[in-house]
């Protein structure tokens, strides 16, 4: 039996791919990289926003060329497709209109391949080759939805490799024809139309008369609980009322899928039904499933790599006196990790990790980072002085907030709150350093406690750093502290650890596990 690697929509992070690739043990072999007994499966998506779209192209296309992967066609591809044919009935025009909006959405495609460029032409040839799902022995991989009535149909009118024939480009550009919601189920979304007179506004304050609903089932089948990527302050429009005949997929063949923009940890959708786009265009990670044969999926299988060590910034610490066993501590675990996201973008504007930790009687929630940068979160404030304190805000607004959705979810009163405090991370540490800074500069201080504040800083300093992985944040520190402070920790300033180059064959575990001990026989 052959088994599989499912990964998730790439879109244009290259380096993230190969990373993968790497931990899984892939190796590059005749120019493609190649699983010793495994094969990776790409469930669409592969361009627009990474800015490595040449390169993300390239190793999936290679890999698919040897041998050594299969690959399907995402919504992104479509479009790019459509974005590049004339319309045959409007001349000048193209079967995906060139709007504004349009172009924005495809724009870090087109800065590597220019429209109508011999590279851009190749790139869309390549794209026309996808396969729209793939329906193997044991598995099936789709990219937005495996709608059994309309595979049906679409098995009838596509090639026999399932690829679209060049005239559906046209068809399923065209909404009044039926192609048009063929792919709309299956690249897109599955919709469903919202009782008679009930809207609501999408994230772009567009009305809306239909959702995008949960496809892979639900014990409570109502428009509210099916509801997808609904504007939180839009969800209270959609009523909790039963769908009636919603379509829910109920075979025991495990399908696969992308397209959605999942966070948190991964989960299944169903013991047969798995999604592995966990927002790697937007900042989240490239995630697999490594299928070997099981007829149950299950989260044990999913393959991610390893964020940098997640530094907290700051939290909030709850003490529960009513008690919850590790179902619903589960339970209040996905809760948080679905509201937190947007809760962080509308607050700091950054896709940042929300680190939990539920155990029975007792809640944690600590804003954390794996890779994100203190300077990003203050440079919208000005210096490191001017702004870490509105940065301080910043992360317990996301804490309280999230405080409060929990305490609102679970019905939760003052009694069965025991402890409640708010405690702050390396961005205490730092604000606590710049007030310090700012006391040194005070020409009232005399010279007993500039000398106590001197060893404090350098104390402090030192235990910063050290928690600071970012060469721009130690940066950022190091530029606004006295050079007689800083000159003893500059020559120890920690030095990144590097990445293997592509040809290296060995996993990236092994190379750091190696590079440790190079560095602990140098010291």
């Amino acid at each position: 039996m052959q088994y599989y690697d499912i990964i998730g929509d790439v879109h244009g992070h290259a380096t993230k791919l190969e990373n993968l690739l790497l931990k899984m043990d892939y190796r590059i072999v005749d120019g493609a990289y190649k699983h010793q007994t495994r094969k990776a499966i790409f469930v669409g998506d592969y361009i627009d926003r990474g800015g490595e779209e040449a390169k993300t192209i390239h190793i999936v296309k290679s890999m698919v060329e040897a041998g050594n992967a299969l690959a399907i066609m995402g919504n992104h591809e479509f479009n790019a497709i459509c974005y590049a044919t004339p319309h045959p009935d409007k001349p000048g025009e193209h079967l995906r209109p060139h709007t504004v909006k349009n172009q924005k959405q495809h724009q870090a495609f087109l800065d590597e391949f220019p429209l109508d460029s011999k590279e851009h032409k190749e790139a869309i040839e390549w794209f026309k080759t996808l396969p729209i799902y793939l329906d193997l022995e044991h598995i099936r991989v789709v990219h937005a939805c495996w709608h059994q009535p309309t595979i049906d149909k679409l098995n009838m009118i596509l090639n026999d490799d399932k690829t679209l024939p060049d005239h559906m480009y046209y068809t399923a550009s065209n909404p009044a024809h039926e192609h048009f919601e063929y792919i709309e189920n299956v690249v897109k979304a599955l919709e469903q139309k919202l009782p008679q007179g009930v809207l609501f506004y999408d994230k772009d304050g567009n009305p809306r008369d239909a959702i995008r609903v949960k496809w892979w089932g639900s014990d409570n089948p109502t428009y509210w609980d099916l509801a997808l990527t609904v504007p939180e302050g839009s969800i209270n429009s959609i009523p909790n009322i039963i769908i009636d005949n919603v379509y829910n997929y109920n075979n025991k063949k495990p399908v696969f899928f992308g397209h959605y923009w999942m966070d948190g940890k991964p989960t299944v959708q169903s013991e047969y039904v798995a999604c592995t786009d966990y927002s790697a265009g937007k900042g989240g990670e490239l995630v697999c499933y490594r299928w070997s044969g099981e007829s149950h999926l299950n989260d044990r299988a999913f393959f991610r790599l390893q964020k940098k060590p997640m530094v907290h910034m700051g939290g909030l610490y709850l003490h529960i006196e009513k008690p919850f066993n590790q179902s619903s501590a589960d339970k209040i675990t996905k809760f948080l990790e679905h509201r937190s996201p947007s809760l962080v973008r509308d607050i700091l504007d950054e896709s940042l990790i929300i680190d939990i930790e539920v155990k029975e009687g007792s809640i944690k929630t600590y804003v954390a980072w794996g890779g994100f940068t203190i300077t990003n979160l203050i440079i919208g404030y000005g210096s490191l002085r001017s702004g870490i304190n509105q940065a301080v805000k910043d992360v317990q607004n996301v804490s309280n907030y999230l405080s409060d959705s929990l305490i609102e979810a679970e019905s939760l009163n003052d009694t069965d709150i025991r402890y409640k405090a708010k405690r702050l991370g390396i961005l205490g540490k730092i604000q606590n350093y710049v007030r310090k800074l700012n006391r040194l500069d005070n020409t009232d201080v005399n010279l007993d406690e500039r000398q106590e504040l001197v060893k404090e800083l350098e104390a402090d300093l030192i235990e910063i750093i050290t928690q600071v992985s970012d060469k721009r944040d130690r940066d950022l520190i190091l530029n606004e502290t006295p050079s007689h402070i800083k000159s003893k920790i500059i020559q120890s300033d920690p030095v990144p650890t590097p990445v293997p180059p592509l040809h290296d064959t060995r996993t990236l575990e092994s190379y750091y596990r190696e590079e440790e001990h190079r560095l602990t026989e140098a010291e």
